[in-house]
């Protein structure tokens, strides 16, 4: 059984500028070109955590985790 590869990015605090930009697509579009399995870790805001459940996309997985 083939485990499917992740991206992890690991970014201090995303804010809702961010969101939309670079930061998360770069990782996303990467992972969806060679099939992987993208995680961002970082701190958001709970203007951010509604943006992120309005938008679900496949393969690409926010994990809350304040990083300093």
């Amino acid at each position: 059984m083939e485990q499917k590869k992740n991206i992890t990015l690991l970014w201090r605090k995303l804010n809702s500028l961010e969101f939309g930009k670079d930061v998360v697509l770069v990782p996303y579009y990467l992972g969806q070109a060679l099939g992987y399995q993208v995680e961002i870790c970082c701190g958001y805001s709970e203007e951010i955590a509604t943006q992120i459940s309005k938008r679900q996309k496949k393969d690409l997985h926010f994990v809350r985790r304040p990083l300093g």
